[in-house]
């Protein structure tokens, strides 16, 4: 692929932050690609490098055109589960069932995503100390959890692609 400057840019930046804003299709994800291949070549270590992106094909697909081993490329979802894997071996994640219905699920959903700055569900509490007592994990809990993290990890170089599909 020939790219264009400002694709050569992002690739080659001495920044430490980019922030790619292009249309689809447009190789957001192969300047990415590039990017981290040039980081790798100039000497970061690959422990340093995470990416995120927001499918398992995706990510699949990234993993198969760096062709590097022992890089971290996850979703957001993979990444979480593995990094609390780390530390409690146990967990598992929380399946629908009939104590809890899919309109309060999602209105737990909501409180959570808005980072608790909502009006907290009334099933909240119980919801939670159920998933304790379980030792269990909803999506959203796998996010935020390793949100607290993070911090304490070594990673250098955080590239996150398809961004405009989270929330």
């Amino acid at each position: 692929m020939k790219f264009n400057q400002q694709q050569l840019d992002a690739i080659y930046s001495k920044n430490q932050n980019i922030l790619l804003i292009a249309g689809a299709g447009s190789g957001k994800t192969t300047v990415i690609i590039e990017r981290i291949k040039y980081l790798i070549e100039s000497g970061v270590k690959k422990d340093e490098i995470l990416c995120i992106t927001f499918t398992k094909k995706a990510a699949d697909e990234m993993k198969s055109r760096i062709k590097e081993k022992d890089l971290s490329i996850y979703t957001f979802h993979a990444f979480c589960y593995k990094e609390l894997k780390k530390e409690n071996n146990t967990i598992q994640i929380f399946k629908s069932n009939d104590l809890y219905s899919e309109k309060n699920l999602l209105k737990i959903s909501l409180y959570k995503n808005s980072l608790f700055q909502t009006k907290k569900p009334k099933i909240y509490d119980s919801y939670q100390t159920y998933l304790k007592n379980n030792h269990l994990y909803d999506f959203d809990d796998l996010i935020l959890n390793v949100l607290n993290k993070i911090s304490l990890h070594p990673y250098k170089h955080i590239f996150i692609d398809e961004f405009q599909d989270t929330n």
